[in-house]
């Protein structure tokens, strides 16, 4: 099922097109209320055969559901939320009575950039600080480092119940059939698992890892390449609606670790970078890869999930009077805007025989602010 194309990396107008089409499709069984947030510009394309709308109603429908009984709990629970603990609305009202309309003519003479406040008139929609208006609701960070138990709260109430669901249906008897069937009505591209599929490994003759299913399934992880000297580890495929980036492949001797997958463009956690090859006589040891990042939707909404982190660096060769510096840990990967948070730098590698330990990575960022950068070796 997962390996049921050959693997390119070759990436089109016709690819991003698709994809964004099954993004659409993870919207299918959503309430109008719940299903707003997924679907405001991510309409479906490419419908299911008329013909087999039963599959629709086995599959699709299960695996959505979850998503609209939990996004309707988050809508009702907004409904409680008091507006005058944003905004005292009658301090405003008292404000805006005593303003003087005389000083209005003025305010291009005191640094306010009329221009500016023109145009955001004009276009109110790309002036729209989402962002903003959540973290002022505390629904989400405000580019600070202590508000991690929301993104803790989604990943362990609500995002890993629905991708273990998602896993344990991919891997059953049941869903192999049934997914075989799904995947052989669409044409997905060649790197493209199909429509609910993991993605296959990376092998040595095509290290990077297949991208996981346009509706949902996770990226395929890179390929290992400690056992080949000298060879960068695979990158982890791409989860393309939900699900997680694969890992990165371990570098070979002396060479780098490959960098996770993205997670997926709805919801879905960034790939772990590899670790670097340790050095040798004479060779530098390999910097690990980077964690992946979360998926870019279509939408200027940020894809739900968090980075992944940065690979280890390999140690450095033990020979020598001086010893071998160790490779540097790979970056961490970047989380949501909106709820998430972005993966840990990879740690330095240790120095040999006295040689200098690697670098840790940075960490990624999110709308809380940047991850722990890795330790140095």
């Amino acid at each position: 099922m997962a390996g049921r194309h050959a693997k390119r990396r070759t990436r089109s107008r016709n690819v991003r097109r698709c994809r964004h089409t099954a993004i659409g499709l993870s919207a299918v069984g959503l309430s109008t209320t719940a299903g707003a947030f997924l679907a405001a510009a991510i309409a479906p394309v490419v419908a299911a055969p008329p013909a087999h709308a039963d599959i629709v109603d086995l599959v699709i429908d299960p695996l959505i559901n979850p998503l609209q009984e939990t996004l309707t709990g988050i809508v009702d629970a907004s409904a409680s939320l008091d507006p005058t603990a944003v905004m005292d609305v009658t301090a405003v009202s008292d404000s805006v009575a005593g303003l003087d309309p005389a000083a209005a003519a003025g305010i291009g003479s005191v640094g306010v950039d009329t221009g500016s406040a023109a145009a955001a008139a004009a276009n109110p929609a790309g002036s729209f600080d989402l962002s903003g208006l959540l973290a002022e609701l505390g629904l989400i960070g405000n580019g600070t480092t202590d508000n991690t138990a929301l993104a803790e709260t989604f990943q362990q109430a609500f995002y890993q119940p629905v991708h273990t669901f998602i896993e344990n249906w991919i891997s059953s008897p049941a869903g192999q059939v049934v997914d075989n069937e799904i995947n052989s009505f669409f044409q997905t591209p060649s790197n493209i698992c199909g429509v609910i599929c993991d993605g296959a490994p990376g092998t040595l003759a095509d290290p990077t890892g297949q991208d996981g299913g346009l509706l949902a399934g996770d990226g395929g992880a890179g390929y290992d390449a400690t056992a080949t000297p000298g060879m960068v580890g695979g990158n982890g495929g791409d989860a393309l609606g939900i699900g997680n980036g694969g890992v990165g492949g371990d570098g070979g001797l002396g060479a780098d670790g490959g960098s996770g997958g993205a997670g997926g463009e709805v919801m879905g956690n960034g790939g772990i970078g590899g670790a670097g090859g340790a050095g040798g006589a004479g060779i530098a040891a390999g910097n690990g890869g980077a964690g992946g990042s979360i998926g870019q939707n279509p939408t200027n909404v940020s894809a739900l999930g968090n980075g992944g982190d940065g690979g280890t660096g390999g140690a450095g060769y033990a020979g020598g009077a001086g010893g071998y510096a160790g490779g540097n840990g790979g970056a961490g990967g970047d989380g949501s805007l909106l709820i998430g948070y972005g993966g840990t730098g990879g740690a330095g590698g240790a120095g040999g025989n006295g040689g200098a330990g690697g670098l840790g990575g940075a960490g990624g960022y999110s709308g809380i602010g940047q991850a722990p950068s890795g330790a140095a070796g």
